[in-house]
């Protein structure tokens, strides 16, 4: 008896075999954070009580060194436009400082001189010693002219003139606004304070090199005020 054709066929077994090996390609890695900077700056906590004013330096103290860390006393300051309480001030150059966490400039605190021996005490010698310590820090001041369609401004740059160690990274700087002014003349570039409300001006400097020349002398002008 003749075979008959086998015409069906069974159906073919797959096998799926997982693979239990990972990728070869290794994570990459987290990139390494970024150094915060270390704000060196100095700082002082102002006090007023009454018409007694103080600062005091912040003096850090790291372990093991903080049981035996002895930082230095308050020293006396002059009020000036101190309000009662504390605030904490950064320097960002010398004698300008900020209140901490803000960009309201303040002038640095300066030591008092001590006080006169009881003969020589006198209301003028107090007031011109208070005068001469304040003045030490406001002599410093200068601002910059901001020329605009709008009107002039002076800055006080306190960024800038920031001092940092070399190779230290810029601490964050947050510069006050600019303060509205009345136009001076074309030929002023800036404003600087020669003494306590006394202000002059500063002319641009065109003088060709190795040429004599006889600049203008400086003007008395407003103090920039806010």
């Amino acid at each position: 008896m003749a075979r008959a054709r086998r015409t069906q066929f069974a159906a073919p077994l797959v096998m799926v075999v997982a693979s239990a090996c990972g990728s070869s390609k290794a994570p990459d890695p987290k990139p390494e954070p970024r150094p915060t900077p270390k704000d060196d700056r100095p700082r002082w906590t102002l006090s007023r009580q009454g018409d007694r004013c103080t600062a005091m330096p912040h003096v850090e103290c790291p372990p093991p060194d903080v049981a035996t860390c002895n930082p230095p006393p308050p020293m006396a300051i002059a009020c000036g436009d101190l309000a009662e309480g504390s605030i904490e001030v950064v320097q960002m150059k010398p004698g300008r400082c900020v209140v901490a966490g803000g960009n309201r400039l303040v002038t640095c605190p300066v030591e008092l001189p001590p006080p006169p021996p009881p003969s020589a005490i006198d209301a003028g010698v107090a007031a011109a010693a208070v005068d001469a310590g304040t003045a030490v820090a406001v002599a410093q001041l200068r601002w910059q002219v901001q020329r605009s369609p709008k009107g002039c401004a002076a800055f006080e740059d306190v960024c800038g003139d920031a001092h940092v160690p070399p190779g230290q990274p810029v601490p964050p700087c947050n510069p006050p606004a600019p303060i509205k002014i009345e136009c001076p003349p074309d030929d002023v570039v800036a404003i600087r304070q020669v003494s306590p409300g006394r202000c002059v001006t500063q002319v641009k400097d065109d003088c060709a090199p190795d040429v004599k020349c006889n600049p203008p002398p400086p003007e008395d002008i407003a103090c920039p005020k806010r």
